[in-house]
């Protein structure tokens, strides 16, 4: 079974993180690097500091919104420096969140994974973290526990080349036809039609107001349901619509 792993970065503040990033998932066999926001036409900078990492940079995919890049993703992770309270959204370590990766990978549940990270000085905002399914910290100092943007890029790499490296790749077979839609697009598509039919049928104002609508944004991106069980759940809800 071929998988592949992308590592987005969500308006990086300064372009030499760039370039640092790109030589880390290049140390590390990363293929994809997605960044949301302005594209920067001068690369220079970016190509001084990255030394090998020039393919990367090369190849680097802009795009204007988080959707976007995750729009073909089958599972996502973001990642924070910081506790949150986000429905009760549990917090996995970065080794910890690899091996579910692994293991999720092994049960043919997934083919495309993404690891998102945020702006240097902000992180990403609690609704760029409900448009993934899981959210990871690296454990680290309790005074201050914000690592520049590439170490925090490499510990992931570095994560996930030990479990997944050509040294010792592990080797899935599967006999399943590759998915037309990414569990990503399916999982917006579920909860767009759930939310237009609470508006649509509900006649209590609370079962539509954006605190719920989040809510159920948030099981359905944790529970990490296949397309499969996706589709199962929309055929009810638009049974229901009759």
């Amino acid at each position: 079974m071929s998988y592949k792993f992308r590592f987005v970065l969500v308006n990086p503040s300064h372009p030499g993180n760039i370039g640092a990033v790109a030589r880390a998932v290049q140390n590390m066999d990363i293929s994809e690097l997605y960044i949301v926001g302005k594209l920067i036409s001068d690369i220079s900078f970016e190509l001084a500091v990255s030394k090998k990492g020039s393919n990367i940079l090369n190849n680097i995919v802009w795009v204007n919104s988080l959707e976007e890049a995750l729009k073909d993703v089958d599972y996502s992770i973001s990642t924070t420096a910081r506790n949150r309270d986000i429905f009760d959204r549990k917090f996995f370590t970065a080794e910890e969140i690899v091996q579910k990766t692994k293991l999720k990978i092994t049960n043919q549940r997934v083919r495309k994974v993404a690891f998102v990270f945020g702006p240097e000085k902000t992180g990403l905002t609690n609704n760029e973290i409900l448009l993934t399914n899981d959210t990871s910290y690296i454990p680290s100092s309790n005074i201050y526990s914000v690592l520049n943007l590439s170490h925090a890029v490499i510990i992931y790499a570095y994560e996930l080349n030990k479990v997944f490296n050509k040294k010792n790749q592990l080797s899935f077979k599967s006999n399943k036809p590759e998915n037309k839609f990414s569990v990503f697009s399916k999982e917006e598509k579920l909860i767009t039609i759930f939310n237009d039919f609470l508006r649509v049928k509900s006649k209590k104002k609370e079962l539509v107001n954006k605190s719920y609508m989040k809510k159920f944004r948030s099981f359905v991106k944790v529970s990490n349901f296949s397309n499969k069980e996706i589709d199962f759940f929309m055929g009810i809800i638009n049974k229901l619509k009759k």
